[in-house]
């Protein structure tokens, strides 16, 4: 089964880069009017097709990063809860520690 699911995703891929390839060259040579902020400025497509392309794949590191960082919230909270949850039962926080060693004297 991991062989044809190998094989889908192999294909699949494939099929997405090259549509985007071509439709990336397809852009070369046209420009496009687009406003920003004002005035009305004609830019190439292709950079447009770029920028595009450059802030989808910024968006989605982001927001991995984003579901990373909660993950991490998540964990963190969780252990506090345990940990809270071992002092409520009767157990010290001193007890749930391994004992600290005394200080070496002269």
């Amino acid at each position: 089964m991991d062989n044809f699911k190998g094989y889908v995703y192999t294909i699949f891929s494939g099929v997405l880069l090259g549509i985007a390839v071509i439709f990336t060259a397809l852009q070369w040579g046209n420009y496009s009017d687009i406003t920003a902020f004002g005035p009305l400025v004609r830019v190439p497509t292709i950079w447009l097709v770029l920028a595009s392309a450059v802030g989808g794949l910024l968006a989605y590191w982001l927001i991995r990063l984003l579901a990373n960082g909660a993950a991490i919230l998540l964990k963190v909270r969780a252990a506090r809860r345990a940990g809270g949850q071992r002092s409520a039962t009767g157990e010290s926080a001193a007890s749930a520690s391994p004992p600290a060693r005394a200080p070496d004297e002269p």
